[in-house]
């Protein structure tokens, strides 16, 4: 028998609360992977000799990330789920020393 965890559940906003908390998730991911990337920049200028086609990198890619955001759609529930996954491993990795994002 199906619960109400189960079924999805209108905001009254035309979406359902999945589709809202993935919607939001996906956003903060995004903001948080602009965020280490505008940190880079700041560091790398603040170097005794700067690498100004890095710093300019690390903004092209915020950039790219700001466009990403401005894409998301309430709706897409799979793709949501798919940038938060995506981007959740990426900042878990940067985070944890693993992977470097230049």
């Amino acid at each position: 028998m199906p619960t109400v965890k189960d079924q999805p559940q209108n905001t009254g906003s035309g979406w359902t609360q999945d589709e809202s908390i993935a919607f939001e998730v996906a956003r903060e991911c995004i903001n948080d992977f602009m965020g280490i990337y505008y940190g880079l920049a700041h560091e790398e200028s603040h170097r005794s000799a700067p690498d100004s086609e890095k710093i300019a990198r690390y903004h092209a890619k915020a950039a790219a990330l700001l466009d990403e955001r401005q894409a998301l759609r309430v709706h897409d529930l799979d793709g949501n789920e798919r940038l938060s996954r995506l981007y959740g491993e990426r900042i878990k990795n940067h985070r944890a020393g693993i992977a470097l994002l230049d």
